[in-house]
């Protein structure tokens, strides 16, 4: 009896003694709503831990836990992302992202968890035959021509392009931290993310470097981001790459001390055995970081601070603890990007953080925004400035809704005012890092934790105004009086002073109320409604009325603080700048005549405070409008001549007694349009390519254009594929990218005269040139005629011509509607309309330029006489050329889409085609020889996008501006 009492008393203490040390064991310090705990049900691996970790009781805990995965929606995510009491760890399992509907919900998932989805998932596989049923049929049909792999190796497979590669090998990926490397015995599916922050990252998977060299996604040395967590001031986010928790064998039991411990010894090298093995100890080290959260910084400050202000006639900022004056010498950075509309906040924060990097190194202490960024631009310059011994300093804008002031001709509309009160708040906020700014269509949203607030040197708010909506709020509020607030007043303002002077109160009260905090102030204006008059200018509207700093004053508290005037100023207009008589006569600190320091010089003057050029540049590219005496032209000018004006201009205005000046601007922004090619291209596809004959779009140091064929005389660019037409005599290739139809003739001399005959729309051209005769009617001929090469268009379809002819009737037509009339005409733009110079006394006619006429020259931004307006240049007994897309009318590349036929729909006609014909003719005259593998044109096409290729390089006028600044140290 004694013995089975011992027995009883040895079984119960073996299986008995692991469930009393885990009861004694202390609870952890994680709770969970109920509801929460449901959900985690559905994950058995992490279900399990927890459990077996003991949730604590919501009054002793320390950490709430959350859990979100698949197509999460947006009241999901709010809710998960909402820390009330207690810190939270937010468990992001992979995320479905096809499955999240909204556009806006994915980049604030992206952002808060500090991953991109590529759109690709991986996995290897012991067994790559058909037979595997792991291997899902979508995945399979998704590969070209037969499934006939064996063996084992990776699968790589993207649903949104449509698109799978299977790379066979016997190599197997490693994971670990970076440290520590350990081949992996994980065979889920894995998201292929990338996170801007490597430091975020504390758990890779390393591919082998034979299957690195083959992805079909760029990453950087083959690693991927297994485990991503971001650390919030009360949230620990972790994003999952893959469902790490997933079990095969889920215990029955979780009440049994050092139970892991023993899984993980059985079921080494078996199905679970990465989750035993390495992901239950990757979650304990996951909760001691989320117990390491420092929760919610203080954000006001003990006593009303301020860390810049202006000191008689210039900026100063604090540096650790004393005053040192600083010439603003900057940039204004936009949202727009390649492939986005700015309103669609997409520049990431490793895309910042990069530019901020090159901005540094250009010598530039400032930069400028004119809204909300996302919230990597602010954990970027954060980053930048903590890391880097001289910052870089901020004046952020405060947005005004453009479109609602035109509408109502009122700044005092409610509708307005509310919008306005809202965003310079956000703004307030924001600086702080303490904003959550939910998604809203056409502006920057997320969680705003970085806290910038010590590198913002100034606020300029709002926009260039609108004359006509300036007066129309003088005229609708002329009852108002003067204004007198907490920190502003205004002396014999005009309504709209007054309305300007209450929102610059507005946003110094909310961030003294809020935070203790003050800043230098201005509002942005620019020569149209400047304070001074202008009689030699043309147009009524650019002189129309004015909006004066002078009779807005600071009091109080701001009055040592200090305010300043915001100007943009360009060189090339208003038109009066390049005929104003006195103007063009001031001599500038160089010697030399300027109108652009002469107007400076007036303004200045006219000011009771300092003043700051917030824009000034000139665009490099190939399209042009308003023309300056002086070459400063807007558009058709080189990256050499950009870099060489505006420092020509920076240095004007820093003689000029201005506080400095911001160049407009860092980035090209393809979003953009110009007066004289807006009714050429689709409105809503501009994002989607690069047109190089709108200089709105090319106003930045830095270009995204991917240059396939450089231009350059040396054919590097071309291979085998881009071979078109040719016979024994010549042959043609034909190559595109986002900005340009290239063409390579070869079989030519630079003395011989070839011509490239184009069909870009049905049913339209000239069937005949010279001797020759097409089927396809011709609607453009690239001329190769020495000096005298050009772009010509089907008279019918001169899209100039019919606009300011037909249509508007400002100059003679070329055309009267008939088509196939066997006439080409050259290519115009409109610089300037007819105008009546006052101070000229004279009526200017109508002015225009030749667009379509060819610049012969090195287009290769590696090369010592490198040109960037060059359209084609020869070498050895062939030459390449480049054509702008607009040029050729298309309307959006992109989509294949041009302009249609104009005399039969008008102005805004449109045509999507499937291909463009396109044939080539040697020699002239009775000799022209159509070069051409059948009795036709040869037609070429190319698949639509709606991701354009584009590739960053700095221009060369960055390296001249960065000489500039650093000559003003």
């Amino acid at each position: 009896m004694d013995r089975f009492i011992l027995v009883v008393l040895v079984v119960a203490g073996v299986f008995g003694l692991p469930y009393l040390l885990w009861v004694a064991t202390p609870n952890s310090s994680v709770t969970a709503s109920d509801q929460v705990k449901d959900d985690i049900e559905n994950h058995q691996g992490i279900d399990w831990y927890f459990k077996h970790k003991k949730y604590a009781n919501p009054d002793e805990a320390s950490i709430e836990l959350d859990l979100v995965s698949g197509a999460v929606n947006e009241q999901r995510w709010r809710e998960a992302t909402t820390s009330e009491q207690l810190n939270k760890l937010l468990l992001v399992q992979p995320i479905d992202w096809l499955g999240v509907q909204d556009e806006l919900l994915t980049r604030e998932i992206e952002d808060f968890t500090g991953v991109r989805f590529t759109g690709w998932i991986m996995r290897y596989f012991e067994d790559l035959s058909a037979s595997n049923p792991d291997i899902p049929d979508l995945t399979r049909e998704l590969v070209e021509g037969s499934w006939e792999y064996e063996g084992s190796g990776y699968i790589f497979t993207n649903e949104q392009i449509e698109q799978t590669v299977v790379i066979e090998s016997e190599e197997v990926y490693q994971h670990g931290d970076s440290n520590d490397w350990v081949e992996s015995d994980y065979r889920g599916w894995i998201q292929i993310v990338t996170s801007p922050i490597e430091e975020d990252v504390s758990f890779w998977f390393a591919l082998p470097e034979s299957i690195h060299q083959q992805l079909p996604v760029e990453l950087t040395e083959g690693l991927v981001p297994a485990i991503v967590q971001r650390e919030h001031p009360e949230i620990q986010s972790v994003y999952m790459a893959a469902d790490y928790q997933s079990l095969e064998s889920p215990p029955a039991l979780y009440q049994i001390f050092g139970l892991s411990s023993v899984y993980n010894f059985f079921y080494a090298n078996r199905g679970d055995g990465f989750y035993w093995s390495t992901f239950a100890s990757q979650l304990t080290d996951i909760v001691a970081s989320a117990k390491e959260l420092s929760g919610v910084p203080v954000r006001k400050n003990e006593e009303l601070v301020n860390h810049s202000r202006i000191s008689g006639d210039q900026f100063e900022v604090q540096v650790d603890g004393d005053w040192q004056e600083m010439s603003v010498k900057g940039v204004n950075i936009g949202m727009g990007k390649p492939g986005f509309f700015p309103g669609e906040a997409a520049i990431t924060e490793e895309e910042y953080y990069r530019w901020f990097q090159q901005i540094g190194e250009m010598n530039a202490n400032t930069i400028r925004v004119y809204t909300v960024h996302p919230p990597g631009f602010y954990r970027a310059l954060k980053r930048y400035n903590e890391e880097h011994d001289v910052p870089l300093y901020v004046f952020h804008g405060a947005w005004t809704e453009e479109e609602l002031l035109e509408e109502t001709q009122n700044a005092f509309n409610e509708e307005t005012n509310k919008r306005f009160i809202k965003e310079y708040q956000d703004i307030v906020d924001v600086i702080h890092g303490n904003a959550r700014i939910l998604p809203q269509v056409g502006h920057a949203s997320g969680t705003y934790e970085a806290d910038i607030s010590e590198y913002v040197v100034g606020w300029i708010i709002g926009i260039e105004w609108y004359p006509e909506m300036v007066v129309g709020t003088n005229e609708e509020n002329d009852h108002l009086k003067d204004y007198d607030g907490q920190f502003v007043k205004t002396e014999n303002a005009s309504p709209f002073e007054h309305w300007l002077a209450m929102h610059m109160d507005g946003i110094l009260t909310y961030e003294a109320d809020n935070y203790n905090e003050l800043r230098p102030i201005s509002f942005t204006n620019w020569v149209t409604t400047d304070l001074l008059d202008h009689p030699s200018e043309p147009n009524i509207d650019e002189d129309l009325v004015s909006v004066n700093p002078n009779v807005i004053r600071l009091k109080n508290e701001m009055e040592p603080i200090g305010q300043f005037a915001s100007y943009h100023v360009y060189p090339y207009y208003p038109d009066f700048l390049n005929v104003d008589k006195e103007y063009l006569e001031y001599v500038d600190q160089d010697g030399e005549k300027n109108s652009y320091a002469g107007y400076l010089n007036d303004l200045r003057a006219a000011h009771d405070m300092p003043v700051l050029i917030a824009e000034f540049g000139i665009p490099a590219s190939r399209g042009g409008t308003h023309i300056n005496p002086y070459g400063w032209n807007q558009g058709n000018v080189t990256e050499q001549q950009q870099g060489d004006y505006v420092s020509k201009l920076f240095r004007t205005i820093i003689a000029e007694d201005y506080l400095g000046g911001l160049v407009f601007s860092w980035q090209d922004e393809w979003f953009k349009r110009t007066w004289n090619t807006q009714e050429y291209d689709n409105r809503e596809r501009r994002p989607y390519w690069s047109n190089r004959q709108t200089n709105e779009q090319n106003f930045g140091l830095l270009s995204f254009d991917s240059m396939r064929v450089q231009v350059d005389g040396s054919f590097e660019d071309w291979t085998e594929v881009d071979d078109f037409i040719g016979d024994s005599s010549a042959s043609l290739k034909v190559t595109h990218d986002e900005a340009n139809l290239y063409l390579k003739i070869e079989g030519l001399q630079d003395t011989e005269r070839a011509r490239i005959v184009l069909d870009t729309i049905p049913d339209q051209g000239n069937t005949g040139i010279d001797a020759l005769s097409f089927e396809d009617g011709i609607d453009f001929i690239v001329d190769m005629n020495g000096e005298e090469s050009r772009l010509v268009a089907d008279t019918y379809y001169d899209y100039y011509h019919y606009l300011y002819g037909n249509d508007q009737k400002m100059i003679e037509p070329v055309s009267n509607g008939r088509k196939n009339t066997g006439k080409f005409t050259p290519i115009y733009y409109v610089l300037n309309k007819k105008l009546y110079y006052p101070e000229l006394d004279e009526v200017l006619p109508f002015e225009f330029y030749e667009t379509g006429k060819l610049t012969r020259g090195n287009g290769n931004p590696n090369s010592a006489d490198y040109n960037s307006l060059a359209d084609y240049e020869f070498g050895d007994n062939s030459v390449e050329i480049r054509i702008p897309w607009l040029l050729l009318q298309f309307r959006d590349p992109s989509r294949l889409e041009v302009i249609g036929d104009v005399f039969k729909d008008g102005e805004e006609a449109s045509e999507f085609i499937e291909s463009i014909g396109i044939g080539l003719v040697m020699g002239e005259g009775e000799a022209s020889v159509l070069v051409s593998e059948d009795s036709g044109l040869r037609r070429y096409s190319w698949e639509s996008w709606n991701v354009p290729t584009s590739n960053e390089r700095l221009k060369e006028s960055y390296y001249i501006l960065q000489q500039t600044f650093a000559d003003l140290e």
